[in-house]
């Protein structure tokens, strides 16, 4: 096993027999916050290693492990340990982390194209009113890629993301002749890094694969986050009702039985000598 992948399996251990107890919430909130300060100064290596050392007890941290990795800030580039800290991330309840993974596998960095692995991950994204993974979306069902051609749905996808603010959204909704709808009052940036650590939960429970959302759970989608940051309570997802000013995600199908319910071995970042990677800004 790839030591990459057996420090997770050792972490998922740490979490049912100890609760992550070696470093306390104050400490893992402090050296996040330090993390975070060393990235905006530019010091990616320091803040690369802040947030590895941390990515096996925070899935904030883990998803700006991955966003450096993707990028090569601070650490050796390496799309597969990158998609790994996605996966981690997202199965923890992160929706930036899911969009990130559904968007590589789609684009096929670091392998090969691949919609059916790439929309789970998506849709799940998606139920959170994530503005890009909804881009993606729209995109996949208005070309019919990995999924029946559905152009009814993908105006839907492509108006909530630009209601988000996302002008790709806009224009494409704008070229299938819908019309754009009113900005949120607040946007997010759901591509930039996570800048606040994981909220510590009494009873940390190891992370567990996503259930693809079915095709009714979009409609009782979680509100839109009040900003790019604003996932506090990452390990459990809430999909409950959304508020009433918050319009409701787009009906979704079930993705069926691609959702990926194990982590991919990949080689460990560290063993591949020179550090290098970029997360969205942490």
């Amino acid at each position: 096993m790839p030591l990459a992948h057996s420090r997770f399996a050792v972490c998922i251990c740490v979490l049912l027999a100890a609760g992550c107890s070696t470093i306390s919430p104050e400490e893992r909130v402090a050296s996040f916050d330090e993390g975070v300060r060393l990235y905006d100064a530019g010091q990616y290596e320091d803040a690369y290693k802040i947030f590895d050392d941390l990515s096996y007890v925070d899935a904030a941290a883990a998803r700006n492990a991955g966003l450096m990795l993707r990028k090569g800030q601070g650490v050796k580039k390496d799309p597969a340990a990158a998609k790994q800290m996605f996966q981690f991330a997202a199965q923890a309840g992160l929706a930036t982390a899911a969009a990130d993974l559904g968007e590589m596998l789609l684009d096929g960095e670091g392998g090969s194209p691949d919609p059916g692995a790439a929309l789970p991950w998506l849709q799940l994204a998606a139920t959170a009113h994530h503005a890009i993974a909804e881009y993606h979306l729209g995109r996949m069902y208005e070309d019919g890629t990995g999924v029946s051609k559905d152009i009814g749905l993908a105006k839907k996808l492509y108006a909530d993301a630009a209601a988000s603010g996302l002008e790709d959204a806009a224009t494409r909704l704008k070229a299938l002749g819908g019309e754009p709808p009113p900005l949120r009052s607040t946007t997010e940036d759901t591509s930039g890094p996570s800048r606040e650590s994981e909220a510590p939960s009494a009873s940390p429970q190891p992370a567990e694969t996503p259930s693809p959302p079915q095709s009714q759970a979009p409609a009782d989608a979680a509100p839109a986050p009040q900003s790019g940051d604003d996932y506090q309570d990452i390990s459990k997802p809430d999909f409950s009702t959304p508020e009433e000013d918050a319009p409701d995600a787009p009906d979704l199908a079930p993705p069926g039985d691609n959702t990926p319910d194990a982590l991919p071995p990949v080689a460990d970042p560290s063993s591949s000598g020179t550090p290098g990677s970029d997360p969205a800004a942490p």
